[in-house]
């Protein structure tokens, strides 16, 4: 996006409405100048972004390109994509149920075979919670439907949800998986260290919650799927979950919802700890 000129750029950003974190030295002679910096909005969003300097008799110019990360709320990017199950619009795909996208490094790594493995032991369950799964990997299609043997041979399950192929990155990128300059094609599992995330995305296609690993770290699914069950509880009757909650204990009554509230709400009673901690039940 171009923006208008200035003669002094540093003068220019200053006077935006946020604050700057950029590497030093900042001041530029009459060269051309890039940075990479952290924008902070007094919004409270932390935007990355590149900002391209190019100065002259005339003023500096500014170029920004930015990268917008993806927070609990949002609307979850939408896509097209090649899967082990065929081409799929994300969105579309989705349709009215939940659903839980997690992706991997790469193929035929040893971490992510044991995952992929229980995962298609869960999906059972998941069917139970109107919840569809689908994986990712930055690899093509055709490797991940002979890596699926290896999953099956050695999980002994097989594979029962769709893979998507995002060999040139799109996704991970589209995610913020992944660094915004990694390239596409021939990679090792350490190149694409980040990509090891879970998103859990709602009917209305917003992101409910999300979790990132490290490589060396396999993910527990059991708690993805408790996870999805609070989620979806908050959703149906607008309860928050304590510290280790699990399905079919007592709940929490949120702040928002007043003393006289609550009585209408559970007239079987609830139980008041402090007047900021109420629990109750877990709704049916």
């Amino acid at each position: 996006m171009m923006v208008r000129k200035h003669r002094n750029a540093a003068t220019w950003l200053r006077n935006q409405d946020s604050s700057f974190v950029f590497p030093r030295p900042f001041w530029m002679q009459w060269t051309k100048y890039v940075a990479s910096y952290t924008l902070i909005s007094r919004s409270g969003r932390i935007n990355s972004e590149i900002i391209q300097f190019r100065a002259g008799v005339a003023g500096s110019r500014i170029q920004r390109r930015l990268k917008m990360a993806i927070r609990i709320g949002d609307e979850a990017p939408d896509f097209t994509a090649e899967t082990t199950e065929g081409k799929i619009r994300f969105h579309e795909w989705i349709g009215d149920k939940w659903a839980v996208l997690f992706s991997h490094p790469k193929d035929f790594t040893p971490v992510c075979t044991t995952e992929l493995g229980y995962m298609a032991s869960l999906k059972p369950e998941f069917d139970k919670r109107n919840t569809k799964i689908i994986g990712l990997s930055v690899d093509p299609v055709s490797d991940h439907k002979a890596w699926s043997k290896d999953i099956e041979e050695t999980q002994g399950h097989k594979v029962n949800y769709p893979m998507i192929g995002d060999q040139d990155l799109h996704v991970a990128k589209l995610y913020d998986m992944i660094h915004p300059n990694a390239m596409g094609g021939k990679r090792t599992a350490a190149d694409n260290a980040t990509v090891r995330t879970v998103f859990i995305v709602g009917p209305d296609k917003k992101v409910k919650a999300m979790l990132i690993y490290p490589m060396s770290a396999g993910r527990n699914f059991d708690e993805v799927l408790r996870l999805l069950d609070s989620v979806q509880l908050n959703a149906k009757h607008s309860v928050a979950t304590p510290v280790n909650w699990k399905p079919g204990q007592d709940v929490i009554i949120p702040t928002s919802v007043s003393d006289e509230e609550a009585r209408k709400k559970y007239p079987q009673g609830y139980k008041t700890l402090k007047p900021y901690l109420r629990t109750v039940a877990q709704p049916k």
